[in-house]
């Protein structure tokens, strides 16, 4: 997983608690020991053309991601309505939370797997987009 300068900026941590005055970084080198690897990136010069062209349609971090997945041609991890629909547009397949978290939950005992979407739910302030086809397993786990 690549991570622009903007989006690094914009990850990496959840909240403290459920009223989100607090936050906790996450420990990158857990994300890499358990099968998340990153890397951060610079952009070339035509991938920061790009995402300012994209930035009239979506966030910074969204425009910086699309730019790097387009010219690089990789996948977007992406939960952003706006980019995803973008994404389709430019040919980028994407990712989103909720697929990352399901691969992740397969092999794994029920409980950890409740724990882990109560956890994303709470303190990551996560609720995945309606349409997605594994919605009704995230509400099932995370009541």
């Amino acid at each position: 997983m690549l991570l622009t300068p903007k989006v690094l900026s914009e990850s990496l941590f959840i909240y403290g608690d459920a009223s989100r005055a607090s936050t906790i970084e996450v420990d990158a080198s857990y994300l890499n020991a358990h099968g998340f690897p990153y890397n951060a990136t610079s952009m070339t010069p035509i991938e920061a053309a790009k995402a300012v062209r994209l930035a009239q349609d979506v966030d910074d971090g969204e425009a910086e991601a699309l730019a790097v997945a387009a010219e690089r041609a990789i996948p977007i991890l992406t939960d952003d309505n706006a980019a995803m629909r973008l994404a389709g547009s430019l040919g980028i397949r994407v990712v989103t939370t909720l697929d990352v978290l399901y691969d992740w939950s397969q092999n794994k005992q029920p409980e950890r797997v409740r724990g882990a979407v109560r956890s994303m739910r709470v303190l990551a302030n996560y609720a995945p987009p309606r349409r997605h086809a594994r919605h009704a397993w995230y509400l099932r786990l995370s009541s």
